[in-house]
């Protein structure tokens, strides 16, 4: 009766061993943590009907120009590195399905002869290890820990690659304002040029003073070239987030860059926002219990390495058969497990240490990036509310006076050139300004930091 039992336990642990966690589930989990940074929707692509689906979203997408959000949700669906985590989430998801199994039982069979007899015995049985299925709960448990951790670090690598997009179509919006900007720099070097030219054909100029506008203009065209190049270069790097390169599709963004919020928020709050919803930080502390888990399960398994029961059936060459229980047991006389429990209590040291490590350079992050937007909202404000009117007003006391026949037209060309430099480098500490904040945002893992509500 008691080999019955045995038969019917391993009939139990093999229709219930088996782990099972599907792709879609993965993808459900990895997708939900997500959305809870701000991020948008995801797409593991594993068929060529996903891959087909997205290009058509993409040339929608693009044919209607793209705001930040919609840049941030290209990259999710499209960008090629993503796919690249994806898929070693699916190699981790294969670790796990084999971590989180019951281990196998094990069927032996042997037809023994004897020399000058016909006939022959048979023999089969089946064995278990019955220490592995003692462990396979925890085992189990540490496993689903680690996919745990590897969900979260997932997760981690679409809200960065969400926050990089919407960075990235800020800066290259900025810039195409720059360029413009400095369009009409040019064309009053040109113009101003071009009046020199015509003043020292009348006699009315020394040559000196035309060389001296010719430099201005083509200093202004050197510069205008190099905006043109970095505009050229933002871009290309924001089709190459989004994943659109060589789909032949021209990249038309739309928005501005908002003002500076009215408030900030304490250093303070932000570090406890970081510790709080951090993702790498918290696949860190799911790595640390994992491998605490598996301290604890090492300890208590040294001295029985291996524990194994079964059945086993013979049958004689004269029609009779046998039945009865095996079982095997090692001895740990030389051998206590102590290489296996020095690693795992040095991983479980090792994985707390990083953990510890981590929490200070998310402090250290989240420090850095209140310092620098804090300068760069400084600038802003001094540029908006000091230089720009300043500027202003003396393109209008330059203007009146060249009415007034106190200066000449050179005069409020140049005023007026300087008061587009004002512009361009306002629109440079702004520009800085919501990049040093999206670095806050990746620092605090909050993506709602990084988005203004007039940057639409």
């Amino acid at each position: 009766m008691l080999y019955k039992n045995i038969y019917a336990l391993t009939l139990f642990f093999l229709l219930g061993g088996c782990a099972n966690l599907p792709n879609e589930r993965v993808e459900r989990e990895v997708g939900k943590l997500a959305e809870e940074q701000g991020a948008g929707k995801i797409s593991w692509r594993r068929t060529k009907e996903a891959d087909n689906a997205v290009k058509a979203l993409i040339n929608d997408a693009l044919s209607a120009g793209l705001k930040p959000d919609d840049s941030a949700q290209l990259a999710l669906l499209s960008n090629p590195d993503l796919q690249v985590h994806f898929e070693t989430l699916g190699i981790e998801r294969a670790d796990y399905l084999s971590a989180a199994s019951a281990p196998n039982s094990v069927l032996q069979w042997q037809r023994l002869t004897q020399s000058g007899v016909d006939g022959a015995a048979v023999e089969w049985g089946l064995t278990r290890n019955i220490l592995q299925l003692i462990l396979w709960p925890t085992n189990r448990r540490v496993a689903k820990l680690d996919m745990d951790g590897a969900q979260l670090r997932a997760a981690d690598e679409v809200v960065k690659l969400a926050l990089r997009a919407r960075t990235e179509h800020m800066h290259a919006l900025a810039q195409q304002h720059i360029v413009e900007l400095q369009v009409a720099h040019t064309d009053l070097a040109r113009l101003a040029f071009e009046l020199a030219g015509r003043f020292r054909e009348a006699g009315n100029l020394p040559l000196g003073e035309l060389e001296e506008e010719r430099t201005r203009w083509m200093e202004a065209r050197r510069a205008l070239d190099e905006e043109k190049l970095q505009s050229f270069n933002d871009e290309l790097n924001l089709s190459r987030t989004l994943g659109i390169l060589g789909l032949g599709n021209e990249l038309k963004l739309r928005g501005q860059l908002s003002e500076l919020p009215e408030k900030e928020l304490s250093l303070l709050d932000l570090e406890r926002l970081a510790l709080q919803r951090r993702l790498d930080l918290r696949a860190a502390y799911q790595s640390t219990k994992a491998r605490l888990v598996r301290l604890g399960s090492v300890r208590w398994a040294r001295f029985t390495p291996s524990i194994e029961v079964g059945t086993t059936t013979a049958k004689e060459d004269n029609g009779s058969q046998t039945s009865g229980l095996t079982a095997s047991l090692e001895l740990s006389l030389f051998s206590q497990q102590e290489a296996s429990l020095a690693a795992s209590d040095s991983l479980a040291r090792l994985a707390m240490r990083r953990a510890e490590s981590l929490a200070m350079d998310v402090r250290v992050q989240v420090r850095q990036a209140q310092a620098e937007m804090a300068v760069a909202r400084a600038r802003v404000e001094a540029w908006k509310n000091e230089v720009i009117p300043a500027r202003a007003v003396l393109v209008d006391n330059r203007v009146r006076e060249f009415f007034f026949m106190l200066k000449g037209p050179f005069d409020p060309m140049r005023a007026k050139q300087a008061a587009l430099e004002a512009e361009i480098e306002y629109t440079r500490a702004l520009r800085d300004y919501w990049e040093a904040r999206a670095r806050l945002a990746l620092a605090t893992g909050d993506l709602s930091l990084s988005i203004a509500e007039k940057m639409t």
